[in-house]
């Protein structure tokens, strides 16, 4: 269906392996149109579009196209939209791993939209990991194939969130601090290492929940660099960003830091003056799991408030 096609106006053009224009022809529905392509060489791998010229005299270039016949904002938002619904359809368990999805006919039927959003849509679920495009239709892929930004989708199911999935994104944050402070421990330098135990020092005082928060992170931050760790400052990075963020915007207080006085504080100072890895790990094991144990206690107890309030009315 789609024919790309290059024409060279002269022999040193084709010498010199640059191609003034090209047209690319898509067929839709028996009418063609093409792109007029900014001037590129012949090895470019990717040319610059610059607009739709209808070459089917009945369509005015910018006019009157038929609907449909090239995507808009509004096709591409709806497109997005549908996607994002079935997505949560696929999460929530509507639809079990390896089963067809309904072909594009019966969505563009039940969404009132044309083929083109639908097909565009199973593409995004194709691309989040969730589904799978192949000849005769769509099917659901396994959940464990799907890419990491299903995570985030996830927590988005329920309000509350599942207190099961909180708990596992912040089981990897755990384990990823964990092998920063080891390789901190280790790898830190002399300025690095004085910084670190500056920020330790300031943790045992009484600070306000905003203060304490900016101050993990900032203890976190310092470990990961120290880690000299290419792979995980971008992982670090990543899951941070998208999730636990994500989690302290919404629910405030529910990753709330460990109050003055635990004593892992100080088995981690020590780990850091020692150059201990291993012990600077288990520490931060040990003051992770806290952190855990606080957010499961917080969304718990949100859960439960609802079915509280039903039973007392």
């Amino acid at each position: 269906m789609f024919g790309p096609y290059a024409r060279a106006r002269s022999h040193a053009e084709q010498n010199t392996g640059v191609i003034e224009r090209f047209s690319i022809r898509i067929a839709i529905k028996s009418r063609f149109f093409e792109f007029t392509c900014l001037e590129q060489p012949l090895h470019c791998p990717r040319a610059d579009l610059v607009g739709p010229k209808w070459t089917d005299q009945k369509y005015p270039p910018y006019s009157s196209a038929p609907a449909g016949a090239f995507p808009t904002v509004h096709s591409i938002s709806r497109s997005a939209a549908i996607a994002a619904e079935i997505r949560d359809e696929i999460l929530r368990g509507q639809y079990r791993e390896g089963e067809r999805l309904p072909s594009e006919r019966d969505l563009a039927e039940r969404y009132g939209v044309h083929r083109g959003a639908i097909r565009e849509a199973l593409k995004r679920l194709e691309q989040l990991g969730v589904a799978q495009i192949r000849p005769g239709g769509a099917r659901v892929a396994p959940i464990e194939e799907a890419s990491l930004d299903v995570v985030e989708h996830l927590l988005d199911l329920e309000d509350p969130p599942d207190p099961e999935m909180v708990d596992q994104v912040l089981e990897v944050m755990s384990g990823l601090f964990s092998l920063a402070a080891r390789l901190c421990a280790e790898r830190a330098s002399a300025t690095q290492r004085a910084q670190l135990l500056a920020l330790l020092e300031r943790a045992k005082a009484d600070l306000a929940t905003d203060e304490r928060i900016v101050l993990m992170h900032q203890i976190g931050d310092l470990c990961v660099e120290a880690s000299n760790n290419l792979v995980l400052k971008l992982v670090r990075r990543g899951v941070k960003t998208d999730f636990v963020e994500r989690l302290d915007a919404q629910r405030p207080g529910m990753l709330e830091p460990i109050p003055p006085g635990v004593p892992h504080f100080q088995d981690f100072a020590r780990a850091i003056e020692n150059k201990d890895g291993p012990a600077a790990a288990e520490a931060v094991l040990e003051l992770t799991r806290e952190i855990r144990r606080h957010a499961m206690e917080s969304i718990t107890n949100e859960r439960l408030r609802p079915s509280l309030a039903r039973i007392t009315s």
